[in-house]
C-alpha cells in the first residue's frame, strides 16, 4: 500500500493513499497497517529537502536571477540542524527530524518483526548520519548490528527509465 502526501508535485507511477505522516494518527494507522497485514517488506522515501547536499551548491545562474541560493541547514557536526537557525528553517528541520525520527520507530518495528526494508534518498545526503544518530538513541546494540548491516545500494533511477536524474 503506497502512502504519499498530498503535496507530492510529482504524478506517481501507481494510485496512493494520501496521508500527512507528520501527524501522530497517521503514524499509528501506518504502523498499525504494516502490522496488521504481516508485511514481508517496506519501503521509506522520507525526504531529504533540509538534509540535501545540493544546498552547500550555488544556484545555476538562470536560477539565481529569481531565487536565493538556499542555505545550507546541517552538516556533519550539526546533523539535528544547526543550533542558530530561526524561523522557517527552523519549523523545516524540526519537522523533519521529527519524521525521520518516526521513520526509525517503524526501522524498529521492522526489526522487531523480521520485515525487510529499503531506504531511499541520496547517496551523499545528511540523512544517512541523522537516521544512524537516532538508530544509536534507541541504546540497543542489536537493533544497531541490525541497521549497520544493511545493504547499501547505489541505484541510478535515471538508468532505469525515471525521467529525472535521480
Amino acid at each position: 500500500f503506497p502512502v504519499d502526501h498530498e503535496f507530492n508535485a510529482h504524478k506517481t507511477a501507481v494510485a496512493t493513499i494520501s496521508l500527512n505522516l507528520q501527524e501522530t494518527k497517521n503514524q499509528k494507522l501506518v504502523e498499525s497497517m504494516i502490522l496488521q497485514a504481516k508485511r514481508a517488506a517496506i519501503h521509506l522515501g522520507l525526504p531529504c529537502g533540509t538534509c540535501s547536499r545540493a544546498r552547500d551548491k550555488p544556484l545555476p545562474a538562470h536560477l539565481k536571477e529569481q531565487f536565493p541560493d538556499p542555505p545550507p541547514l546541517r552538516d556533519a557536526y550539526n546533523l539535528m540542524g544547526f543550533p542558530h537557525l530561526k524561523g522557517t528553517q527552523a519549523i523545516k528541520v524540526q519537522t523533519a527530524n521529527d519524521l525521520y525520527e518516526w521513520g526509525v520507530k517503524l526501522l524498529y518495528l521492522c526489526y522487531q518483526h523480521g520485515i525487510k526494508v529499503s531506504i531511499e534518498n541520496p547517496e551523499r545526503s545528511w540523512l544517512w548520519g541523522v537516521l544512524a544518530l537516532l538508530v544509536r538513541q534507541y541504546n540497543d546494540p542489536l537493533f544497531l548490528e541490525w541497521y549497520e548491516q544493511l545493504d547499501r545500494v547505489t541505484f541510478h533511477m535515471c538508468m532505469h527509465g525515471g525521467k529525472r536524474a535521480k
